[in-house]
């Protein structure tokens, strides 16, 4: 069975983010970085599993993406692969996704 995929607000402004840091290079960078976003994570519509868990938060699953590191959690109960935060690789994941899990 297929799973839709949502991105939480908080994806969506890390993707924005990721966007405006992106532009500042080669707009062919950011079409390219977000090809490769979409190929993986329509992916994931068939084999959800196919990341491993995090391992400091084992809620989530940790997607690499060039240098860039997607989050996200499958919802057995609706089929659903909720995409929560996307981070690069080079910030302090692990404070994030603390932060993240407390609200903040």
């Amino acid at each position: 069975m297929s799973y839709s995929v949502s991105f939480y607000p908080s994806a969506d402004r890390d993707m924005d983010s990721i966007e405006e840091y992106l532009s500042r290079f080669y707009s062919s960078t950011v079409y390219k970085f977000f090809l490769k976003l979409e190929e993986k994570v329509s992916a994931l519509e068939d084999m959800p599993y196919m990341y491993p868990a995090y391992e400091r938060d084992p809620y989530f699953r940790c997607m690499p993406i060039n240098e860039y590191l997607l989050f996200y959690h499958v919802d057995e109960g609706c089929k659903q692969v909720k995409v929560h935060r996307v981070l690069h690789g080079k910030t302090d994941i692990a404070k994030q996704i603390q932060e993240y899990r407390k609200g903040g």
